[in-house]
């Protein structure tokens, strides 16, 4: 009943929820075909189902590698969460998901954040920051007829 049982026991749930996660995204970008389900699963934990023909419909390669490795069948060999998200920032997800829309969901999280009237007003105060990350200085300049390039950015 040592604390080292409690941290292996996190750290057991940690790779399950990692496991877990793989499953969805799979199921998700093999467009809601189901991965495996529950003789399938009893099948790839006993070494008698490779997923990797199943992987294989999933047409992005960096999104494929991520969750083959989620989905390893050796939980000491899956990352933890944090790893895998700043990965599939590098290399999936839009260049505003990391800078932008991620820490806004965090910040949503928060209390305060949780009356609608907040929520409102968190984005009206910072819709120019929110637009400018999301978009970027280029794609702005070209709607408001600015100069294109650096001049444009200047301007901001």
């Amino acid at each position: 009943s040592g604390s080292g049982q409690g941290a292996g026991f996190s750290q057991a749930l940690a790779a399950m929820d990692v496991f877990s996660l793989g499953c969805v995204l799979a199921e998700l970008f093999l467009d809601g075909q189901t991965l495996m389900d529950l003789p399938e699963l009893r099948k790839y934990r006993s070494e008698h189902l490779d997923l990797q023909a199943r992987l294989a419909g999933i047409k992005n390669p960096a999104v494929q590698a991520i969750i083959g490795s989620m989905l390893n069948r050796d939980p000491l060999k899956r990352k933890p969460a944090s790893v895998y998200l700043r990965e599939w920032c590098a290399a999936v997800a839009p260049r505003a998901f990391k800078g932008c829309l991620f820490p806004l969901s965090v910040v949503l999280l928060h209390p305060v954040y949780q009356q609608p009237d907040m929520r409102v007003t968190l984005l009206r105060h910072n819709f120019a920051g929110l637009l400018w990350s999301m978009v970027g200085a280029a794609r702005i300049a070209v709607v408001l007829g600015l100069e294109a390039g650096a001049g444009a950015a200047a301007t901001w």
